[in-house]
């Protein structure tokens, strides 16, 4: 924490104006709000202070008429995106995720489409879109819910303390990420690409734009087997939530046989139910066995 009354950058957040004789108790409930709102490490080399900026967009959004928010101005220059929009989308974020992700045609096109997707405000809080890791063309797909903080450093999902537990359960049943026999390989993805500020969980608006690029995700790669892990994954495959209800029998989405199964980040906090994910990694490799 810096004195001589500059300002504390942690994210994207400024901090008012801190003296080097502020109170430990006034400094550490700043701290902690930081962190609880998500702003939890430096990412810049200098601090912005995002309220004058927005002070400065609006006050030049009104001077001129025919300013127009940026992802009216994408839509209009169809720029960001696989396909051009159609006018009748442009009010519907929905429907335009709906419209970006049916003409992407490949898993790169859909990157692309993600990537240029002007609706979600998680994008403008992450440092990575997360879109996938593994093999593509492996036999099971694991779908999850959103990027941690280390998923968001690296730009993949499914690392640190989770997913090292995701590795070593999938390699039980002989199945890795990195694997380069697709008959023992793993795909792997969210059905949110960008980490929600301080982890928190995603909106029920943030899923319904997202979900079509994951539906279209499992689309594109084909997996014969699909995983959901967690709550997000089976409400978008499955249309139901409570995994602990869910998980141990296999259900279908498309065609797909559907295996929902605990997140390991919950498996961390509640090891006794590592056991039920164990019968979990059983029956799919028993499904794999059968193909």
């Amino acid at each position: 924490m810096q004195s001589n009354n500059t300002r504390v950058l942690f994210g994207s957040a400024a901090v008012m104006p801190i003296s080097s004789h502020i109170d430990p108790v006034v400094a550490r409930g700043l701290l902690e709000f930081c962190i609880e709102t998500g702003a939890a490490e430096p990412i810049g080399e200098t601090t912005v202070d995002r309220f004058r900026l927005h002070m400065e967009q609006s006050a030049s959004a009104s001077t001129n008429s025919d300013a127009r928010p940026a992802a009216e101005s994408l839509l209009q220059s169809g720029q960001g995106q696989v396909g051009r929009a159609d006018h009748s989308t442009e009010s519907d974020p929905v429907q335009y995720a709906e419209q970006a992700a049916a003409s992407s045609q490949n898993l790169d096109e859909l990157h692309e489409a993600i990537a240029g997707y002007p609706f979600c405000g998680l994008r403008e809080y992450a440092r990575n879109l997360v879109f996938s890791d593994g093999q593509r063309g492996s036999q099971v797909m694991i779908v999850g819910e959103a990027p941690g903080g280390d998923e968001d450093k690296q730009g993949k999902p499914f690392v640190g303390a989770s997913g090292r537990l995701l590795d070593r359960m999938f390699l039980a049943i002989d199945l890795k990420r990195d694997s380069e026999d697709l008959a023992h390989s793993l795909y792997i993805t969210n059905v949110i690409p960008w980490r929600p500020p301080g982890n928190r969980n995603p909106t029920t608006q943030e899923v319904r734009m997202m979900t079509p690029f994951a539906m279209r995700h499992v689309e594109l790669a084909r997996p014969k087997l699909l995983v959901a892990i967690g709550n997000f994954s089976c409400m978008v495959f499955l249309g139901q939530t409570g995994v602990t209800r869910l998980r141990g029998k296999w259900l279908e989405w498309r065609g797909i046989p559907v295996m929902p199964t605990f997140h390991p980040a919950y498996l961390l906090r509640s090891p006794t139910k590592k056991s039920d994910s164990w019968k979990d990694m059983i029956m799919i490799r028993r499904r794999l066995n059968s193909l």
